[in-house]
């Protein structure tokens, strides 16, 4: 969910930024999968407690 919030922003701001598609799709993506990283290494940090 968190990474969803982080994905799409990013996504909008290349196809705002860029004509291209392609990009945006990709820029979407690597935000969704960055996103999911740092909930989980977020997450993770605090499960330990």
């Amino acid at each position: 969910m968190i990474a969803l919030l982080v994905g799409v922003p990013i996504g909008v701001v290349i196809v705002l930024t860029t004509d291209n598609s392609t990009l945006s799709i990709i820029g979407v993506v690597v935000g969704v999968v960055v996103g999911q990283m740092v909930t989980r290494r977020y997450t993770s940090k605090h499960d330990d407690s």
